[in-house]
């Protein structure tokens, strides 16, 4: 896929995006009503997405960029195959995810995802695994406007039931230069999977109304108009559906040398805010990724992400 340049637009897309975000905002007030304690729907961020406190909505550094925002896939930095992993001591659960990217055409992108979560954890809670299948697709409609989606088909199970749920997201991504880019996502729409982890057997429920999100997301490159920056932040705000309160979003990530990046992100969702960690190496033509953020268990989650390139990047 060819690398496209700034698109020559005297809209100021970027106050139409915020502005799209207020319209929507009074459907994201309503109440939702959910009878869950926890839910099955797992982030499945790359690492780097998630020590930057999961501001990525605005960013394409690899095909795990399609759990974050599909549209981005048309613009991806490092176009390759990418592996996952997430572990958390406390509740000795993993979830593990692999995503493959194709080329499909100058202008469309497309990438598969698989995904599995298990908790191993038998003397706290019961077990529960969910399983998962994405397919995303990305249009480009300008030289720097595309517009994107995803379908995920999940499979959740336990010893006592087991269901069938799907549900996705649509995004739009806008990049006018190499040093700014925009993105805008809704994500859960379709079906979830509700369980109660402190009700043994844990049976499974169908969830007809997930708690939708909207997010909003900015990202920010310097020196401008290089290829590799020093220096990248990002930006996103969210509303949750049923929620009053905005979360905030932040991450900052600064190159030390050719070959190693810091990161550090910041969640701000009142009453509460996390902060979170990492750093990215470049092995060879491996990219390896590590992250630390809190988890629902009190304690704190590790997440690796690798990607090995299979060709050029897209580019902005």
């Amino acid at each position: 896929m060819k690398t496209h340049g700034p698109m020559k637009s005297n809209t100021p897309l970027p106050q139409f995006l915020l502005l799209g975000c207020a319209i929507l905002s009074p459907v994201f007030s309503m109440n939702s009503q959910s009878i869950s304690i926890s839910s099955s729907q797992q982030p499945l961020f790359g690492a780097r997405a998630t020590a930057m406190g999961d501001a990525s909505a605005s960013e394409a550094p690899d095909v795990m960029s399609m759990y974050s925002n599909p549209a981005s896939l048309c613009y991806l930095e490092n176009y390759g195959i990418a592996m996952s992993a997430i572990v958390d001591w406390n509740s000795q659960s993993l979830i593990h995810s692999v995503a493959v990217p194709i080329r499909f055409g100058p202008e469309q992108a497309i990438a598969i995802g698989f995904s599995g979560s298990h908790d191993g954890n038998r003397w706290v809670m019961p077990q529960l695994t969910v399983y998962a299948l994405d397919l995303a697709v990305a249009q480009i409609l300008t030289t720097s406007l595309s517009i994107g989606g995803d379908a995920q088909v999940r499979r959740a199970s336990t010893t006592a039931s087991a269901l069938w749920t799907a549900s996705g997201s649509v995004g739009t991504f806008y990049s006018p230069s190499a040093d700014v880019s925009y993105g805008l996502v809704l994500n859960n729409i379709g079906w979830g999977v509700n369980y109660n982890s402190a009700d043994p057997p844990m049976y499974l429920q169908y969830d007809k109304s997930p708690q939708k999100s909207l997010e909003i997301s900015a990202s920010y490159r310097f020196p401008i108009s290089t290829r590799e920056p020093v220096l990248r932040l990002c930006f996103a705000s969210q509303r949750l559906s049923g929620d009053a309160d905005l979360i905030y979003k932040a991450g900052v990530e600064a190159r030390v040398v050719d070959d190693l990046t810091l990161r550090v992100g910041d969640v701000n969702s009142p009453p509460f805010n996390y902060i979170n960690g990492g750093i990215g190496l470049a092995v060879g033509r491996f990219h390896i990724d590590y992250a630390i953020a809190p988890s629902q268990s009190s304690g704190r989650y590790h997440q690796v992400t690798i990607c090995l390139p299979i060709g050029s990047g897209l580019g902005r």
